[in-house]
């Protein structure tokens, strides 16, 4: 597939070369008195202001403030759009944090209250470095992390080397907790990825403290446990005693001093004074750490925050429609490293823009400076060129076409096995973030998931739009027949409530008229799902509403393992009649279970598109033409008791 990628048409938009980048993600526990809600099923019962357009999480509300709304398991997630490491920039981040939760506050139902669950902090390196520089962070820097972010209370950190970025998971913190903590991951994250580069900058780095670390079992990288270290981190604090070389032994307050001495340096030329000063009294005892238990100070304690006293951020303005002169832009898929942007115009067409050039995009863009570009592309005839993978983003480009909404972003790594120093980092592959599982440490347990070996669904109806007989004609895909069931299917069987929600939607001609509108639902559809042999049907049942007249759905058999399910079905090459170009419909799945805190099977999130292989468009002469569209759709289903 690689040796055929082909690049998109230069856009003319200069990208930023500059600092990296620093976001945040903060879960909640939804409460409803004492007892824990499950926010997934709910998510998409409340009136969140955002599209459903990440690549890689159905669930996922972008809103205009640029950052998301999802779920994550049971809890509640935020995250905030990423922010450039600056003077000033953890401030900034401490303030979005703020609206990220707030928001989320203000669509839950007045009875409902939130506590917070956890912080993920992502500093951006590169993806080529970035294993190796979260091996070095967990050898280096893990203690002194652990120090600066978790509470006496925390199970531990996690490290996992994302796509292109470091993620670090650990306590729920906020305030100046947030500030210093986002303060140091930076300075330790960007400090390891230079000494991947540089054995100078390896000399450097702070003692590699001895640690019995287990690799991920959930996503690519590394768990760090309070008691890693022989000690109980998070009992002793600073005086714990750590061992580092052949039987030498320091506590962690000389390993927490040695680990800001050493990547302090690395942040001085990019972050305000008083953001280092605030790390140094930390380092320093000055200022308590989480786990010695100071409140944390900032904007709650500060008042109101409606008003935005930092920059505008590109993702703020990524999220509405454009009209522009001869052509109309919209998003449609949005993620950490690129946008991309449907164009309708004299022709369909596709924009796509890395992150570190979306600020310019939309200056220009707004100012017009690229509406001649992009009409004269529109107005010229295909030439193949369909954006396939993350390999085609890296600079701004015009594409025919996006072969799925989630091309645009790098596939995960999957857990690696061993011990540190062997594997753990994890090496890409087909896969996808699974939202609806993550690593629990001891006081919050991972609850084993039952095994589900595969989903038939079958479809309904392609509508085919005819012009000059005003005819109509379908294509329907259906599963394989199945032989003899192992048990653990069965626990997937039962009916599903079942929202349908348009992701993309391409048009063949103007008069197909039955198309769904971009964004829009089908909410309160029941699905039945049979399991029988290795794989299951899934059909509407006879319960379910009436669906909207010509709106297309269509699911292959779908394989996998007890988490994630994905398949590919064509279907109608070989039809007659008028429309033969538009009998080919490529139908394509991927469905993540979900599970409840006993481990049975709750519900699911994925995707479905319904796409023709060939062409939507067909004309016959004569005035006889026929049209189609291709359709994408987020899936939630929550099963019925």
């Amino acid at each position: 597939m690689r040796s055929r990628l082909v690049e998109g048409v230069p856009l003319d938009v200069t990208a930023r070369v500059g600092a990296p980048v620093l976001g945040i993600e903060h879960e909640y526990r939804v409460l409803d008195g004492d007892n824990q809600l499950d926010f997934a099923p709910l998510l998409h019962t409340l009136k969140v202001d955002g599209l459903r357009l990440d690549p890689t999480d159905p669930n996922a509300y972008r809103t205009p403030w640029g950052g998301l709304v999802t779920s994550d398991g049971r809890e509640a997630e935020v995250a905030i759009a990423p922010v450039t490491l600056q003077p000033g920039c953890t401030s900034e981040i401490e303030w979005r944090s703020v609206v990220a939760r707030r928001t989320l506050l203000e669509a839950l139902p007045d009875h409902l209250r939130i506590d917070g669950y956890s912080t993920h902090l992502n500093v951006e390196v590169d993806d080529d470095e970035v294993v190796a520089a979260g091996r070095l962070f967990v050898k280096r820097f893990a203690p002194a992390m652990m120090l600066l972010l978790d509470r006496s209370t925390s199970p531990g950190l996690l490290v996992r080397p994302r796509c292109g970025r470091l993620e670090l998971g650990g306590e729920y913190c906020h305030g100046h907790q947030l500030r210093a903590a986002a303060t140091f991951a930076a300075a330790g994250g960007l400090t390891s990825a230079a000494a991947v580069r540089s054995r100078d900058a390896r000399r450097h780095l702070p003692r590699a403290v001895r640690s019995r670390v287990k690799p991920s079992n959930i996503r690519a990288g590394w768990y760090v446990d309070r008691r890693a270290f022989g000690t109980d981190l998070y009992r002793d604090g600073r005086q714990s005693v750590l061992r580092w070389g052949a039987g030498h032994s320091f506590t962690a307050q000389d390993h927490l001093e040695e680990a800001w001495q050493s990547a302090r340096p690395m942040v001085e030329p990019l972050l305000a004074d008083s953001e280092l000063l605030l790390v140094d009294r930390m380092v320093d005892g000055t200022i308590a750490l989480p786990l010695e238990g100071d409140a944390p100070t900032g904007w709650d304690q500060r008042g109101p925050c409606d008003d935005n006293p930092f920059g505008e951020n590109p993702f703020e303005h990524v999220v509405r429609s454009r009209r522009r002169p001869g052509y109309v832009i919209e998003p449609i898929s949005i993620a950490w490293d690129a946008v991309a942007f449907r164009l309708r115009g004299a022709r369909d067409g596709v924009a796509c823009v890395p992150r570190a050039a979306l600020s310019q995009f939309v200056a220009d863009l707004d100012a017009g400076r690229i509406d001649e570009q992009i009409n004269r592309f529109l107005a010229s005839p295909p030439q193949g060129r369909i954006l396939r993978a993350s390999d085609q983003t890296g600079s701004p480009g015009l594409f025919d076409d996006i072969s799925s909404v989630g091309d645009i972003t790098p596939p995960e790594r999957v857990p690696g096995r061993g011990v540190l120093g062997g594997a753990g980092g994890g090496t890409p592959a087909d896969s996808r973030r699974n939202k609806n599982r993550r690593p629990r440490a001891p006081k919050r347990a991972l609850v084993a998931a039952a095994v589900v070996a595969g989903v038939a669904v079958v479809a309904g109806g392609v509508v085919l739009a005819t012009r000059g007989g005003d005819k109509k004609s379908s294509v329907s895909a259906a599963g394989a027949p199945a032989s003899p069931a192992p048990a653990a299917l069965t626990a997937f069987s039962g009916k599903y409530n079942v929202t349908f929600t348009v992701t993309d939607v391409k048009l063949g001609a103007p008069f197909v008229t039955v198309a769904p509108a971009l964004g829009s639902s089908v909410s309160g559809q029941v699905l039945l799902v049979k399991c029988t042999g290795d794989s299951c049907t899934i059909d509407f049942d006879p319960s379910s509403p009436p669906r909207p007249q010509g709106q297309n759905f269509g699911f292959p058999t779908l394989k996998g393992d007890a988490n994630h399910l994905s398949g590919r079905l064509e279907s109608g090459g070989a039809g007659g009649g008028n429309c033969q170009t538009l009998n080919a419909v490529i139908f394509t799945a991927d469905v993540t279970l979900q599970r409840d805190a006993s481990g049975a099977i709750s519900g699911f999130t994925g995707t479905n598109d319904v796409k023709h292989r060939d062409a939507i468009f067909q004309d016959n002469g004569g005035g006889n033409t026929c049209a189609s569209y291709d359709v994408s759709y987020s899936l939630v289903g929550t099963k019925i008791p």
